[in-house]
């Protein structure tokens, strides 16, 4: 399994050897960025007549490392992120006695994107870029003990591709701080089955299926300058980011539970909803 530090050690490798083989290729320079997440996470389970089953929410922090190339009006980035933290944990026992505890949160995720704009670079009026993106997320959850009841570890693993629109006020209609611009964006998207690795107490290790999955996701962000621009000078720029993603992943097929070879029962993911609302602040380099 890549590791926080593999995933991070990775782009800053890219990044240190790009910027020539991106220039002798018409581009420009690759631009590395890195951004600080807080926010707030909430996890809903449901059976299949809609009752709840249980409930996590919490505070969730992390960050991110990546790469930005811009190439003949297109915008490609890649990055690669960590986020953890704790979530309060109300749900029902296997035997229907209510459960108070937590769950320890620790998720990777690999993110490319592509963008192309609508429209050319104007002061006049809004910009508009259509975009295209995938996601792959690791998230281990890890259920507390509480009493005579026993937690147990969970490994989720999905995709996801989605398509986005973006919209950026020009500089000279903005209403924002001298110096900065609005924008805004909209991604629609989901993903095929994921998978569940799961150490339940009384059973052997098990790998359980996911339904599919949609969300959707919106963001307003307030950027330095530039910071999209293709035509920007070297040097800092900034982004402040604040978004709300929804995301809902189907009911899986039940699986067999075995213990030292014995069958003791089955078991199944039931649907979910992923919540998380947070702030995102950004800085990218740009060489030259």
């Amino acid at each position: 399994m890549m590791t926080r530090s593999a995933l991070l050690s990775l782009l800053l490798v890219c990044g240190g050897g790009g910027a020539a083989n991106a220039t002798a290729a018409g581009c420009a320079a690759p631009e590395p960025g890195a951004a600080l997440w807080l926010g707030h996470s909430r996890w809903d389970e449901s059976d299949a007549q809609g009752r709840r089953l249980l409930r996590e929410s919490g505070t969730l922090a992390g960050a991110r490392l990546g790469l930005a190339l811009r190439c003949a009006g297109w915008h490609g980035e890649a990055d690669a992120g960590w986020r953890s933290g704790q979530r309060d944990y109300r749900g029902l026992s296997s035997s229907g006695a209510a459960i108070r505890t937590h769950s320890d949160i620790e998720e990777r995720s690999l993110r490319v994107s592509l963008w192309r704009p609508l429209s050319p670079p104007s002061s006049g009026r809004t910009e508009l870029a259509l975009g295209l993106r995938g996601d792959w997320r690791s998230l281990d959850r890890d259920l507390a003990s509480v009493g005579l009841v026993q937690g147990y570890p969970e490994q989720h693993r999905h995709a996801t591709l989605a398509l986005g629109l973006t919209a950026q006020r020009g500089s000279g209609m903005s209403s924002a701080p001298a110096g900065w611009h609005w924008g805004a964006e909209l991604w629609l998207g989901g993903g095929p089955r994921g998978t569940v690795q799961v150490q339940l107490p009384t059973a052997d290790p098990a790998r359980l299926r996911t339904g599919r999955s949609t969300f959707g996701e919106a963001a307003l962000s307030l950027r330095s300058a530039g910071f999209a621009a293709e035509n920007r000078p070297p040097g800092w720029a900034h982004e402040l980011r604040l978004s709300l993603r929804d995301e809902r992943i189907a009911a899986g097929p039940s699986a067999p539970l075995w213990r030292h070879g014995v069958l003791v029962g089955s078991a199944s993911q039931p649907r979910h909803r992923l919540v998380d609302a947070g702030l995102k602040a950004t800085v990218v380099w740009r060489y030259r």
